[in-house]
């Protein structure tokens, strides 16, 4: 008997968990981003792009072109602001006349995600003044 209400426990607990999973990767919202960016070592043209927080707690962005062009995956970690984000943005550092994805802010809420500098940002920044770009959302969710 308490085999059996182990197994139903477990199956439920998995149950739960597929469909919560999927649930929590389909947070993403579009952009439109009007010039060349890098993202993880990966130039991205202008365009039109979903980004999605994955399921492992928004440590990881997926960002997807709507174009069928080039897209990148990059690591990223917790930041906190002292005060609620009025809207859903991304925010750019620029160095001369390269654009770097360096935050994502989230409408409603005080933590956002800080992206990894590249090797190519950190070179750039050792010999450049840098300045904040932000662009915000077109939608605060995208559909799929």
């Amino acid at each position: 008997m308490k085999k059996s209400i182990f197994v139903i426990a477990i199956l439920v607990g998995l149950f739960v968990a597929a469909v919560a999973g999927p649930a929590q990767a389909q947070q993403s919202f579009r952009v439109q981003v009007p010039f060349a960016f890098v993202a993880n070592a990966v130039t991205l043209p202008a365009g039109e792009y979903d980004i999605q927080r994955q399921a492992n707690g928004g440590v990881a962005l997926l960002i997807l072109s709507k174009n069928s062009g080039p897209s990148a995956i990059v690591m990223t970690n917790a930041m906190q602001s002292k005060d609620w984000q009025p809207e859903t943005c991304l925010v750019f550092h620029r160095y001369g006349n390269r654009y770097f994805l360096a935050q994502v802010w989230t409408a409603g809420d005080r933590r956002g995600r800080e992206i990894y500098k590249s090797p190519a940002e950190k070179e750039l920044a050792k010999n450049e003044t840098r300045s904040e770009v932000t662009l915000l959302a077109l939608l605060s969710s995208a559909k799929q």
